[in-house]
């Protein structure tokens, strides 16, 4: 080690200061919790888990926030604030030694490390031969809670593909802020809606339900606004839009393009990378064609495809491949890409209130909203995520996603003014075909577009996109709570 033992014992207790005091300090605890939060309680409450838990989400999202709540459920929960080891990598001390050498260093000045002992790795791509000396970690002591977290999904490759590694962790996918985290933060009037109100049940719902959430929401519209613009980072809710715009750029986009790509990629094509992502974030949702792009920017298709992989890994883009009602990926995929949040996009482009001007523009903005949410939802049941286009017609569907059960559900934005889906329209023509999806929604803009409709004949549901955003965080909340994950 370059530097000395001394010296790494000096920053770990400068990093755990709750070894002195034996509270979490305010700050890094806040009251608010991520719908994350609630997924890793769950992991955390199952007595045979015997693996380590690893966030993997966007820079700025409240990773390491999330981390210290867990440590505060702990103490308040009976466990002595010395039996908690937190550790950032970020710390330039730190990354000259190894995992094991950091524990080492521990449990010799600090206390034993044993079942009970909780173990929080921050940043954990930082450190050298992680993925080695966690699973030696976990192999010496498999009683030992272990949560890391890290920016890019590169974390989970590098594990999942050791052999060593099989079945040694499980993953928790931490998004950007939902709309109904974004209310939450705000402290502005919450809508109450019933407690087991989801999808499934809002499409069964009757008249007289559908008004009272409508009355319920109301309010939701101006914040909804607010939102798409700077509600994706929980630093951000509450600042001025330049102030939120600018620590967007500076904290997540810039530290992951010119530093996190850096580091774990050795990527030296920056520039490129750099352009590639200003490119999607005016295109967010359109089909990437990577050998269009490779030609203007005068590089190999084949660095085009790298880059948009390290984006995806950066959880800077979705990637939708489209889809069969078989569940095939089309012989020649066209993917679509869209930026991970509206927050990102808009600030990178700095797109302000104008954005409201431009339907088309804001269509597609709400179009990325909607699936975020969807994909934030749903992960879990691990369906496949697509978009649906008919061979002979050409049309689409935004979003089909397709159950390991074998259940299809459709989803299509339109934000606009008039929503109405005519039959030769893409969901017109998926619901006309042999295999149906089971439930199709339309996001809507009014309030006004709210219910039932018919497709070519076919059910379908409208429902408004504040609604849609709020009631997927809603349902949740209420699925962790109630312990009832995968409820649809």
């Amino acid at each position: 080690m370059l530097a000395s033992e001394s010296q790494i014992l000096e920053v770990l207790r400068r990093q755990n200061t709750w070894w002195q005091t034996g509270r979490i300090p305010e700050d890094f605890a806040p009251r608010f919790r991520r719908l994350a939060y609630y997924e890793i309680q769950s992991l955390m409450a199952e007595p045979d888990l015997k693996r380590a838990i690893i966030l993997s989400g966007a820079r700025r999202v409240g990773k390491t926030c999330l981390l210290h709540q867990v440590a505060e459920d702990a103490i308040e929960n009976g466990l002595d604030a010395k039996r908690i080891l937190y550790v950032t990598f970020e710390d330039p001390t730190l990354t000259q030694a190894n995992l094991r050498e950091i524990v080492g260093l521990y449990e010799k000045n600090i206390a034993p490390v044993g079942e009970g002992t909780l173990i929080l790795l921050d940043e954990l791509h930082y450190t050298a031969n992680w993925a080695r000396w966690l699973m030696t970690l976990l192999r010496e002591h498999p009683k030992v809670r272990i949560i890391a977290t890290g920016s890019a999904a590169v974390l989970l490759r590098s594990v999942e593909q050791s052999e060593s590694a099989a079945g040694r962790w499980v993953s928790v996918h931490v998004p950007t802020l939902s709309f109904f985290e974004y209310m939450q933060l705000r402290d502005g009037r919450i809508p109450s809606l019933p407690q087991d109100m989801s999808l499934g049940r809002l499409i069964k719902s009757d008249a007289k339900a559908r008004s009272d959430i409508l009355g319920a929401c109301g309010e939701l519209n101006l914040e909804f606004n607010r939102y798409l613009l700077q509600g994706g980072f929980p630093a951000a809710v509450n600042m001025s839009l330049p102030l939120a715009q600018r620590l967007i750029r500076e904290d997540v986009v810039d530290k992951v393009l010119k530093r996190d790509m850096a580091h774990l990629y050795g990527a030296r094509s920056l520039g490129e990378l750099d352009q590639i992502f200003v490119y999607l974030c005016f295109n967010s949702g359109g089909i990437v064609e990577k050998n269009n792009l490779a030609k203007e920017l005068g590089v190999a298709a084949a660095t085009v495809e790298n880059h948009l992989a390290r984006l995806e890994d950066a959880h800077l883009i979705y990637r939708l491949p489209p889809y069969s009602l078989e569940g095939k990926k089309s012989l020649k995929p066209r993917p679509k890409v869209y930026v991970a949040d509206p927050t990102l996009r808009n600030a990178v482009i700095l797109r302000g209130e104008n954005l409201f001007e431009n339907e088309k523009e804001l269509g597609d903005v709400i179009e990325g909203c909607v699936f975020k949410h969807l994909y934030a939802y749903y992960y879990l049941e691990r369906p496949r995520f697509g978009y649906w286009r008919d061979p002979k017609t050409g049309r689409e569907v935004d979003f089909l996603l397709m159950f390991p059960s074998g259940g299809r559900f459709a989803f299509e934005a339109k934000y606009r003014q008039s929503p109405a889906v005519g039959a030769k329209e893409g969901l017109g023509v998926l619901l006309a075909g042999d295999k149906p999806p089971e439930r199709s929604y339309i996001v809507t803009k009014n309030a006004a577009d709210f219910g039932p409709v018919k497709v070519g004949g076919k059910d379908a549901f409208q429902v408004p996109a504040t609604i849609f955003t709020f009631l997927m965080g809603h349902a949740e909340l209420q699925r962790w709570t109630k312990g009832r994950a995968g409820k649809r």
